[in-house]
């Protein structure tokens, strides 16, 4: 797994967080 997908994979699941608490 590459860190550049990591970090990608994470802003992805905050986005998702943040969009459902809004």
């Amino acid at each position: 797994v590459t860190y550049g997908r990591l970090l990608r994979i994470r802003f992805v699941y905050i986005g998702h967080a943040v969009r459902r608490l809004t």
